[in-house]
């Protein structure tokens, strides 16, 4: 079998697997939109276009998880594009704040890539991004190591805060950190993309144990709600009222004060990491928080 029948296999592969993950997920959307009663205020939300908005979320979750599969690749090389505390390179501007981006749950840096292109645009140069594994942890174990990445960027960005912008998982991450003394310290604001904030009934079905701590109102989200306070520095969470990961539609809403929270326009999960809306709005909250590094 040449080079070119493998590519064309893989491409077919990833296409039947994003084919699958849409359709099923926007099936189980539907299911818990009636179970839970947020259907009728879908319908009132988007009355006539409902149906076109719903096939327009799938195909945009299709053609988002294809590009999460061609792109994973290149997250095995988290060097290669986003600034590492422990390099032993200096940043662009160790003068200015860092920002820092958290991948979600299966996920790596590859992410981030297009978000880093438009922050990049915007005039952002200290850009990190935090890896880490979705196999044999738990979410503390990875706060744990997340804490010791971000007093890594203290020590280079000494006097300046943080900014943390996390997708999915990566957001429920951030959102826990705040709770943490190296939290209060160090983040100057938080964004979270499409963040499971009281869990999602989708973990039921999910691999290994840290996508199934990720049940809805389960212990974790309980654990998470316990320990945390109004947060000191400014919060905002951006969702979709057609996200297909977080299932209630209510679970990606937050019940602690202090945050800002922001509903999109209809998109599905992973599409959040792509659609420009999402980054435009968290580009204008960075500068009006003054992460302009």
């Amino acid at each position: 079998m040449n080079a070119v029948r493998i590519i064309s296999l893989l491409i077919d592969i990833a296409l039947v697997a994003a084919l699958f993950v849409g359709v099923t997920t926007y099936l189980f959307f539907l299911y818990e939109s009636k179970n839970a009663g947020e259907f009728t205020n879908l319908r009132n939300k988007f009355r006539d276009r409902l149906p076109k908005t719903i096939l327009k979320a799938l195909g945009m979750s299709i053609g988002s998880q294809l590009l999460v599969y061609l792109a994973y690749l290149l997250g095995l090389f988290p060097s290669f594009f986003f600034l590492h505390p422990k390099s032993g390179k200096n940043p662009p501007r160790p003068d200015k704040p860092a920002i820092l981006l958290i991948h979600g749950l299966y996920h790596n840096v590859s992410a981030w890539l297009l978000f880093k292109w438009r922050l990049r645009r915007a005039g952002f140069r200290n850009i990190y991004a935090f890896s880490y594994a979705s196999w044999n942890t738990d979410f503390f174990e990875i706060r744990r190591e997340l804490e010791g990445f971000v007093d890594a960027i203290r020590q280079t960005h000494q006097g300046s805060k943080i900014f943390i912008v996390g997708h999915s998982l990566g957001g429920l991450l951030g959102r826990s950190l705040l709770a943490t003394t190296t939290g209060r310290d160090a983040i100057g604001g938080l964004v979270t993309w499409g963040a499971p904030h009281r869990g999602s009934k989708l973990a039921a079905v999910a691999l290994g144990r840290l996508g199934r701590s990720l049940e809805f109102q389960g212990d974790l989200i309980k654990t998470i709600e316990a320990e945390e306070k109004k947060p000191e520095s400014a919060c905002l969470s951006l969702y979709s009222p057609v996200d297909n990961f977080v299932l209630p539609t209510s679970g990606l809403r937050i019940r602690t004060a202090g945050w800002r929270e922001v509903e999109t326009a209809a998109m599905c999960h992973v599409a959040m990491l792509y659609h420009p809306e999402p980054a435009e709005t968290t580009i204008d909250f960075l500068k009006n928080q003054r992460a302009d590094g």
